[in-house]
């Protein structure tokens, strides 16, 4: 049988302190008795802390229906509203707060010459941030380079991870002249778990070589999106 709810009135004593001491007790009087199992009920209120201790089972709305209706709070961490489960660990608070991360870098380089053999040049790396497993990577590059030849070509890609996208071409240029071409790539890199991303920008000649030349220039801009 529960005991009756204590009244203010039938408190003797000092006042709000007394009344707040007996309430209390009734509340854990209410809960043991309520309760099945345990050293103190199924739930019992911490001395120390005040807090509402679950020792046992979980809480649930009075329509739960596992996986399909209501809600419970689990004491292995998990929840359920209606169909959805979020289960213990399944994501951190840094992924709540930082879905996303973000990298970038431009690089530049002069002075190199070419061959009939795709090169990278302007070459950097992007660290992976621990956590992300995924990343959106653009790269745009660009080159100009004099032609020492009667006439050639100037060929260049953009590299990702030594993996370079379609190619563009500058000229034909006769001999004495400079040429300049730019391209782009886009891709999406998974099962990341650290280590960096390499980008550069990949230049060669359509045939022969062209020397070294102070006013060869080859420039690589990327930026990275960061996913979980």
């Amino acid at each position: 049988m529960a005991l009756p709810i204590p009244s203010y009135n039938s408190i003797s004593g000092n006042g709000d302190q007394n009344f707040k001491a007996v309430v209390m007790g009734w509340i854990r009087e209410e809960i043991g008795r309520a309760a099945q199992g345990g050293a103190n009920g199924a739930l019992h209120i911490d001395g120390a802390t005040k807090n509402l201790i679950i020792d046992q089972g979980e809480i649930q709305s009075g329509n739960y229906v596992t996986g399909s209706a209501g809600w419970a709070l689990q004491p292995d961490g998990n929840a359920e509203f209606n169909v959805l489960t979020l289960r213990s660990g399944i994501i951190g608070p840094d992924a709540l707060t930082n879905p996303a991360d973000f990298g970038a870098s431009g690089t530049s380089e002069t002075g190199f010459g070419l061959t009939s053999t795709p090169t990278n040049r302007a070459a950097s790396t992007i660290a992976v941030p621990a956590g992300y497993t995924r990343a959106e990577v653009h790269v745009t590059v660009d080159a100009t380079a004099i032609n020492t030849a009667l006439s050639g070509l100037l060929i260049v890609s953009a590299s990702i991870n030594g993996i370079t996208g379609g190619e563009n071409s500058g000229g034909p240029v006769p001999n004495s002249y400079y040429a300049n071409a730019s391209a782009s790539a886009i891709r999406t890199l998974t099962g990341l778990s650290g280590g960096n991303i390499t980008v550069a920008t990949a230049v060669h000649c359509d045939a022969g070589t062209w020397p070294a030349n102070a006013n060869n220039i080859a420039n690589c801009n990327a930026s990275v999106v960061f996913l979980r």
